[in-house]
C-alpha cells in the first residue's frame, strides 16, 4: 500500500491545450478516492499521469514517498483497470489474470496460487478455462479486476470500470468493489462521470471541471456543502435547484425574495450582504405545503405544476415558480394534476446562497 501525492501537477498538450491545471491532491494510504466530473474535465488524464501513461508537464508526483515523474510505468507498483477491460481475447481467463505476474517472472507455483485465490474471491472458479468471448460483460470485468488484484500492487487505478455494464449489474459490482476494498485495504483512485458511483464508493470525492479541482471532501460534505454552483449542480440526482432573487431583511430577519414569494433564511445566512443572489436547495428539501406554515422555519412557494414523475418511493414535481423551474422530490401522493397550482415548503436550514457572478457558495 502507498500514499499517492500530486503537487501542482499540470498536463498541457500541443497548441497550449491545458487538460489538467495545477492539481494538488493526496490519496492517503488505504483510501478509496474518487475523481468525478463531466467528460473532458481532466480526471482520466490525471489517472493516466499517475499510471505513467501520460507525461507530466509540470509539478511532481510521489507514490509511496518516491518521486515518480520519470519512473517507468512497470516500476510504479500500480495496477490499472480500464473501461474496456483490456483482456487478451486469445487467452483464457486464468492466463489473463496471470499475465502481469508472469511478466514479472513470478514463479509458476506462486502464479497459480495467487490466481486461484483471487478467482475464489471474485466467483470465477468455474470460468478460468473460458476465453473472454465466452464470458458476459460482468464476468469479463471480474477477470480484469482479478488481473489487477493478483499482482498485489501498492495502488489500484480504475478508469470508469463499470460504465459498460447494465444498470443492475453496476449496482452489484459497486457492492463487490466496496467489499473488496474493505478486505484488501489497497489505496484506490477511481475515475467516473457517474456521481452515484462517486457518492457510494468513495471515502472522499474529488470533483473536477475544466482541468481544475473544484472540491474535495467526503460524499456527505460535498453533497451538503457544495463550494460553488457547479458542484451543487453536478452532484445529486436530480441536481440542486437554483432560484434567482434577492437577499433582504424583514423585521431584522434574513429573507430571500423572488417575485411574490418571500422565504425566511436561517440565522447562518444573516450576515451575507443584501442584494441579488441565487438560492440553492436540494429537491428532497421541499415538501408539499400542509396547514399553516407562515410561522414555521419553512418558506412557502406557490407555482404551477408542469410535470410529474413517479420514481417508486417518491414523486418528482416540476413546478414553475416565478421565472424559475424547480424540481421537488416529495413522498406525499395527493391527487394533483398537470397545470394545477401547488404550494411547496422548503427547509430554510438546508438552503444555500450563491454569488450570481462567481457561482461561489456564500454559505460556506
Amino acid at each position: 500500500m502507498a500514499e499517492v501525492e500530486l503537487d501542482s501537477v499540470s498536463k498541457i498538450y500541443p497548441k497550449n491545450v491545458k487538460a489538467v491545471d495545477n492539481v494538488s491532491l493526496t490519496a492517503s494510504d488505504g483510501e478509496f478516492l474518487v475523481l468525478v466530473g463531466p467528460s473532458g474535465c481532466g480526471k482520466t488524464t490525471t489517472l493516466r499521469m499517475i499510471a505513467g501513461l501520460e507525461e507530466i508537464t509540470s509539478g511532481s508526483l510521489r507514490i509511496g514517498g518516491k518521486l515518480a515523474n520519470d519512473m517507468e510505468p512497470k516500476d510504479r507498483d500500480v495496477a490499472m483497470v480500464f473501461q474496456n477491460y483490456a483482456l487478451y481475447p486469445h487467452m483464457k481467463a486464468f492466463d489473463n489474470m496471470a499475465f502481469g505476474l508472469r511478466a514479472r517472472k513470478t514463479p509458476e507455483s506462486e502464479v497459480k496460487t495467487r490466481v486461484l485465490e483471487v478467482a475464489e474471491k471474485l466467483g470465477l472458479d468455474e470460468l478460468l478455462d473460458r476465453k473472454p468471448g465466452a464470458l458476459s460483460g460482468g464476468q469479463r470485468q471480474r477477470v480484469a479486476f482479478g488481473r489487477a488484484i493478483a499482482r498485489r500492487p501498492a495502488v489500484f487505478l480504475m478508469d470508469e470500470p463499470l460504465s459498460n455494464l447494465d444498470a443492475r449489474l453496476r449496482v452489484t459490482m459497486r457492492r463487490e468493489l466496496a467489499l473488496l476494498h474493505r478486505e484488501l485495504g489497497t489505496t484506490t483512485i477511481y475515475v467516473t462521470h457517474d456521481q452515484v458511483e462517486a457518492m457510494t464508493l468513495g471515502d472522499r470525492v474529488c470533483v473536477m471541471n475544466e482541468g481544475l479541482i473544484r472540491q474535495v471532501g467526503t460524499p456527505k460534505e460535498v453533497y451538503d456543502h457544495p463550494v460553488d454552483r457547479f458542484v451543487g449542480e453536478f452532484i445529486g440526482s436530480p441536481s440542486m435547484n437554483f432560484l434567482e432573487g434577492e437577499k433582504t431583511e424583514e423585521a431584522g430577519d434574513a429573507c430571500f425574495a423572488m417575485g411574490d414569494c418571500t422565504l425566511p433564511l436561517s440565522e447562518e445566512l444573516k450576515n451575507i450582504p443584501a442584494g441579488k443572489t441565487i438560492l440553492g436547495a436540494r429537491p428532497e428539501d421541499f415538501s408539499l405545503a400542509t396547514g399553516n406554515v407562515k410561522d414555521s422555519q419553512y418558506g412557502l412557494l406557490e407555482g404551477m405544476l408542469e410535470m410529474l414523475e413517479d420514481v417508486g418511493e417518491a414523486r418528482l414535481l416540476h413546478v414553475r415558480v416565478a421565472n424559475s423551474l424547480l424540481v421537488a422530490k416529495v413522498t406525499e401522493r395527493p391527487e394533483v394534476e398537470i397545470g394545477s397550482k401547488v404550494s411547496l415548503t422548503v427547509d430554510s436550514e438546508r438552503c444555500h446562497l450563491f454569488d450570481p457572478e462567481t457561482g461561489k457558495n456564500l454559505s460556506v
